[in-house]
């Protein structure tokens, strides 16, 4: 998977810390000295031949030397304070380095940022006002991240699938997809096999990474040798995840993940599920033609399937019939072959959500999520808070699709009414919007959202823990949105 960025920061209540220093004697002694002809001394911690007693206050610090701890996947927001100089003042690290995942506001003293590993970093932190001359004033402190204890909320084999566009949005060569195989050991640390799909040129590589759940279910997953890291959540049982790229300047990323039936067979798949997919397929205007469906396919448990639904290409709606035929090995993969095009992925535990991806040579990246639809559902079967990734086409830049994508907090109150909040990434510019929106869930599962004024469509799955939609209005781009409890 393409994992682009340190993701932007989960939702977190931001904590203020007052970092003390000591300086008001040495001031009163500077004068003294100055009094007796001794000339000019600067306080510990400043300069300049001043009498402000600049500070970096710290009396809510532990041991007056340490930061509060982090903790892996949960958001880290700290803000510094200094007082007896000239506002406004400049803060920077003196010596050492602040952890990858973390930043420094030069103007504000504020820490900020996603733990995505545990350690210990030390540092010295220095304060400078706008006095003239300016006074500075520096401390010594240590800052620790640790594991989330929730790590262990995944455990084992996960399968994932990821779909992106990354490059310049003038070729047709720049969309790419994956399928991944990571174990995950219950404590943040995993390895990962990914086959990269880019336009059609397929490469492997196996790769260390790292992940963290915080106790609300959300998440961040690094893979070693990637630059940077993807932000989401798990569902509430650890079975199924969903990550974004919602960090400037990268381009968006969808990846969808599973965890993998580990005594699979083909009588897992039997019966109805709701199907939704996103891809790039051939050109129009020299650029890529994005394509999404939505269907019904029917698994008949001994490798057969067929369906229905629609598709929209470019905006272009049509509906389509599928005759398929799929295979599930004992470990939980998964191969589905229709019109001579075989994907690959797997089937989640309990048989109820599946991942795809195209990764066949001259074939262009395709990712796909079904999920087996509630029964006897209605709208009090959509309740509390969910999150969702989504990907699309939306527009242009310099007459070339703009690919956008987003991370959503949802909150659905059971009687048809949702609202929320997006971190949206168009072509990666980033911005925080806010949603409001209805929907309905049908009694045979199926679901629509309607935002914006536009509706998209798809299911509600068995454990209600999972969501599918689709964009298949005429006139609208096609849209892939999955989403967890």
């Amino acid at each position: 998977m393409r994992v682009l960025n340190q993701p932007a920061r989960l939702a977190g209540a931001p904590r203020t810390v007052r970092i003390i220093g000591f300086l008001a004697c040495m001031a009163a002694l500077s004068l003294l000295l100055a009094g007796c002809g001794g000339g000019s001394t600067s306080s510990s911690g400043s300069s300049g031949s001043n009498t402000r007693a600049l500070t970096i206050l710290t009396n809510s610090l532990p041991n007056n030397s340490s930061l509060p701890a982090a903790t892996t996947g949960v958001n880290y927001d700290v803000t510094l304070q200094a007082a007896g100089g000239t506002p406004p003042y400049t803060w920077s690290v003196a010596s050492g380095t602040l952890p990858s995942w973390a930043k420094l506001d030069a103007s504000t003293g504020n820490i900020s940022g996603i733990p995505d590993a545990t350690g210990q970093t030390q540092l010295t932190l220095k304060v400078t006002d706008s006095g003239s001359p300016a006074a500075s004033a520096t401390l010594s402190v240590t800052l620790t991240a640790s594991a989330s204890p929730d790590d262990a909320k995944l455990t084992g084999i996960y399968a994932l699938a990821s779909y992106d566009f990354n490059g310049d949005y003038k070729s047709s060569t720049d969309y790419e997809g994956t399928f991944n195989t990571a174990v995950l050991d219950g404590s943040g640390v995993c390895s990962d096999t990914q086959i990269l799909n880019v336009a059609g040129t397929i490469s492997n590589s196996s790769l260390p990474c790292t992940y963290s759940v915080a106790s609300n279910d959300t998440m961040v997953f690094t893979v070693s040798g990637e630059p940077g890291t993807v932000t989401g959540a798990t569902d509430s049982a650890g079975d199924t995840l969903v990550l974004s790229q919602i960090t400037a300047p990268w381009n968006p990323t969808i990846l969808v993940g599973v965890n993998q039936e580990q005594t699979g067979t083909n009588a897992d798949l039997n019966g109805a599920y709701m199907l939704v997919s996103y891809d790039s397929n051939g050109e129009v205007n020299n650029g890529p033609a994005s394509e999404g469906n939505l269907l019904t396919i029917t698994f008949d448990g001994a490798g057969n399937c067929s369906g229905s639904g629609q598709h929209n290409f470019m905006s272009a709606i049509s509906t389509m019939s599928v005759t398929c035929t799929y295979s599930v090995a004992s470990d939980g993969s998964l191969t589905l072959t229709s019109g001579g095009q075989t994907d690959n992925g797997a089937v989640g535990t309990g048989g109820n959500v599946i991942i795809l991806s195209q990764v066949t040579p001259t074939l262009n990246p395709t990712i796909v999520v079904a999920v087996k639809p509630m029964q006897s559902a209605n709208d009090a079967d959509l309740t509390g808070t969910y999150t969702l990734v989504t990907y699309d086409n939306n527009g242009d830049i310099g007459g070339n699709p703009a690919y956008e994508g987003g991370l959503i907090t949802l909150d659905f109150d059971g009687a048809g009414n949702c609202s929320g909040n997006e971190l949206h990434n168009l072509a990666g510019t980033v911005s925080n919007e806010s949603i409001s929106c209805t929907y309905s869930v049908a009694t045979d599962g199926s679901l629509s959202l309607t935002t914006g004024g536009q509706t998209l469509n798809g299911a509600l799955g068995t454990s209600g823990n999972v969501i599918v939609l689709s964009q298949i209005t005429p006139g609208l781009n096609p849209t892939v949105v999955v989403g967890v409890k």
